[in-house]
């Protein structure tokens, strides 16, 4: 019954979980390999502009300022990046992830297998494990 339930929901629905979907990021960097393999890469950065206020200079920076940052000057700091590299195969079948990397951890937030068969024009059979 949960089976059923599953594949009536509408595709936005099922697909949910994933943020670098094609419908929601599109593939714009992709690697073509042998027998019809793509390699794409998919990905978002956050980053901070960092600015510190009030005027900077020769005998107005505390020894505090420039000794944990070095400087004054505004500068742009990378937060967060995921990274999300996807195997695809001719047959239906891809190898999906993403990866995480902050610049206290770095992990692999998921891996799971897609597949996608049409054994006729109307039907359409998919199958995700991971």
């Amino acid at each position: 019954m949960v089976g059923v339930l599953c594949l009536a929901l509408p595709g936005f629905a099922r697909a949910g979980f994933d943020p670098f979907a094609d419908d929601r990021a599109l593939p714009r960097f992709e690697i073509p390999g042998p027998d019809g393999l793509r390699l794409v890469l998919k990905g978002a950065a956050e980053l901070s502009w960092l600015d510190i206020e009030g005027a900077g200079g020769e005998g107005r920076d505390s020894t505090t300022d420039t000794q944990s940052l070095g400087t004054r000057s505004p500068y742009l700091r990378l937060d967060r990046v995921r990274l999300a590299p996807r195997l695809l195969t001719p047959d239906g079948l891809s190898l999906l992830t993403e990866l995480r990397f902050t610049p206290e951890t770095a992990h692999a937030r998921a891996a799971w297998l897609d597949g996608r068969w049409r054994p006729a024009p109307s039907v359409e059979i998919h199958a995700e494990l991971g």
